[in-house]
């Protein structure tokens, strides 16, 4: 960076509103920026519902951040569901701020065709993409899972994905991957938070040049101490932390401790710090109910559902290892981030971006994808004893800072 940057950061989502990894991401960087020298102004710029639906208008949510309500028409190719206000609304916002850089972190929601307005309305203004997950790549809601099996699929091959789009033809994944291809075309440079990530996105044909692999970074945080453990009691509370949904892998937690005898279970506790159960497929509702329903009698599963992010460090507290069981291919879990930074050994899926942030041995454990036998008997072995804890904790990798993330991104400029 050279000279002083006027810095527009952009999101799906507030995490005020919608309190998802990206969106955390995304709103840290921007209070990152602002604190940064040659940073002479910084904007928050957030896709928002209302109950006008997507009509395009953009509002104040608070000084220097704004609620954009857009949208999509068309989810399978990222079409804007308001096409008027993205060169309305949108281009007025961009010539008034006059930013120099813009770090947009999704297209989701937002739609693709605000990255070519933007570079119409200055050609000069540098834009940085983060890409958070592989919808570009798979049109299944880039889960990179076989609707109906959900069994694991890494193409990025658009006629592999025929059987996940009912009533597409081999000419309109071509023209999907086309359309991607001209958007992202605009895009001056990729941020990928794991290198799992950015070798889909290579294979799927960017250029492996234009795509810089980063962490999303941490705040500086001084590692929680221990839980204090009373006399003969092992590291056995577990928390799931995250959104409750398919993909999550929370049913693979419930099923495997469902199948334990209660007194093989009886000294493990498993907290659950989620939310937005009640959106999903009411199948899944009734799964996960029906699973809960003994172990939170027995006492094996206390539900304490959603929380804010400064909530984390107290609930985090009372917390031995955090649980990561995923079922797809995480990208770069910003709860396997936070809990090393708050000196939680984590248990993740075998699979991208969760096996890549935990190696052999330094922070955690990876065990098998779905596999809830093995994901219960580990817990109840853990439950039991506390030098692999011990071990583990003293081996956890300190996130890279908030901060130094920041300033790389800026020396792309």
């Amino acid at each position: 960076m050279t000279k002083p940057e006027r810095l527009l950061v952009m999101s799906h989502g507030h995490p005020e509103l919608i309190r998802g990894g990206g969106e955390i991401a995304a709103y840290n960087l921007y209070e990152t920026y602002k604190s940064l020298p040659g940073i002479e102004d910084t904007w928050f710029l957030a896709r928002a519902d209302s109950e006008r639906g997507a009509s395009g208008r953009i509002r104040m949510h608070r000084e220097n951040e704004y609620l954009w309500e857009q949208g999509l028409s068309n989810a399978f190719i990222m079409k804007a569901a308001n096409q008027h206000e993205v060169t309305g609304y949108f281009r007025e916002l961009i010539e008034r701020l006059k930013p120099t850089v813009i770090h947009t972190h999704h297209y989701f929601m937002l739609g693709l065709e605000y990255l070519k307005v933007i570079k119409y309305i200055d050609p000069d203004i540098t834009l940085i993409m983060t890409l958070h997950e592989y919808m570009a790549i798979c049109p299944n809601a880039g889960s990179f899972l076989k609707p109906g099996t959900n069994q694991i699929c890494r193409s990025g091959n658009y006629r592999d994905h025929l059987e996940c789009s009912e009533g597409k033809t081999p000419e309109d994944h071509w023209l999907r991957k086309h359309r991607f291809d001209t958007f992202f075309s605009y895009v001056d440079q990729f941020i990928a938070p794991s290198q799992f990530l950015a070798d889909r996105y290579v294979e799927w044909g960017l250029g492996k040049d234009r795509i810089t692999v980063l962490p999303n970074g941490q705040p500086e945080t001084i590692p929680l101490a221990p839980r204090a453990l009373s006399e003969g009691e092992g590291r056995n509370r577990f928390a799931f932390f995250g959104q409750i949904n398919a993909n999550k892998g929370l049913d693979v937690l419930l099923a495997g401790l469902a199948h334990l005898k209660p007194s093989d279970r009886k000294s493990i506790v498993l907290e659950v710090h989620g939310a937005n159960l009640d959106l999903q497929p009411e199948d899944f509702q009734k799964r996960i109910k029906s699973l809960a329903k003994p172990l939170l009698k027995d006492g094996t599963l206390i539900w304490r559902g959603g929380y804010m992010p400064s909530e984390l460090p107290e609930r985090m507290a009372h917390t031995d290892w955090v649980l990561v069981p995923s079922v797809w291919y995480e990208n770069a879990p910003m709860i396997i981030q936070e809990a090393f930074a708050f000196g939680r050994p984590v248990i993740v899926s075998n699979l991208g971006g969760m096996k890549e942030a935990v190696p052999t041995g330094q922070g955690g454990l990876t065990l098998p994808h779905g596999n809830s036998q093995i994901w219960a008997k580990t817990m109840q072995s853990l439950s039991a004893e506390t030098q692999l804890w011990d071990d583990l904790r003293a081996s956890i990798p300190r996130p890279k800072l908030l901060g130094d993330v920041a300033r790389e991104i800026l020396d792309l400029c």
